[in-house]
């Protein structure tokens, strides 16, 4: 015969019964009878802060049977509360037991996936900025070749090859370096947060200020604050900023 499988409602099942309920009653009216014997002993006389005050021997020794009554009946009630909430305690930290494996399992995947798109982002970009910092390079070393040109153009005085160069030189000034890898691009509902930090690579190079913070003297939210402020530009002596994402997820009513 297959397992019922428990939908999370039969974990949980509390009754109050007549008896508990009247015992309830009981223990509020006694609080309050003890609490207007106490109340006898409200004073004018008592200081700021405080509601009561002994002022003879006689008012001593019914403050200190008051007291003991007091205690007495405090600790019935914390007892008789632990009693009567216990089933509840006990069935919550079943719900939660019944909740929390397929929540964690699935936040499990939810982070390493998140972490997976993390890494294929800063792989991406990595990849895009070699080959921008690559095309530059080889730009430059066409804008070299092509002065060393030129200044042979001018030693002979080849006005049309003084020309075909500047052009030449013009376009390639103007060419947009752009890389050969697509950016990538995250899915609907997907997005990014960045987050700027830093790190202390060498203290006795810090400036004692920075735009009017004080940096030395300070906590680390100071430095915290001037990266986000800066977007992680920041250039201050002795610190490194860095930039960090935060993969953000959309997420949709399912029940």
């Amino acid at each position: 015969m297959a397992k019922k499988q428990e939908t999370g409602k039969e974990l949980v099942k509390v009754e109050v019964i007549p008896a508990q309920r009247d015992l309830s009653k009981q223990i509020v009216q006694a609080a309050k009878n003890i609490a207007s014997k106490a109340a006898k002993f409200v004073s004018p006389k008592a200081p700021t802060g405080y509601r009561t005050y002994i002022e003879s021997q006689d008012d001593l020794v019914a403050a200190n049977a008051l007291m003991t009554e007091l205690a007495t009946h405090i600790k019935t009630i914390e007892a008789k509360r632990k009693e009567l909430t216990q089933p509840f305690v006990d069935g919550k930290k079943a719900l939660d037991n019944f909740f929390n494996g397929p929540k964690n399992e699935l936040q499990r995947w939810l982070d390493d996936l998140k972490e997976a798109t993390k890494r294929y982002l800063i792989l991406v970009e990595t990849k895009r900025r070699e080959e921008e910092e690559e095309a530059e390079r080889k730009r430059q070393e066409q804008l070299r070749k092509l002065e060393e040109r030129m200044e042979k153009a001018r030693e002979d005085g080849n006005d049309k090859a003084i020309a075909r160069i500047e052009q030449k030189q013009q376009e390639l000034a103007e060419a947009i370096v752009a890389p050969k890898t697509a950016a990538a691009e995250l899915g609907a509902g997907t997005g990014i947060r960045k987050n700027y930090t830093f790190r202390i690579v060498d203290f006795a190079k810090m400036p004692d200020t920075f735009d009017g913070f004080q940096l030395k003297i300070a906590n680390e939210s100071v430095l915290h604050k001037i990266a986000n402020d800066s977007k992680g530009l920041a250039v201050i002596p002795g610190v490194e900023f860095m930039e960090d994402m935060t993969i953000v997820v959309q997420t949709n009513k399912i029940f």
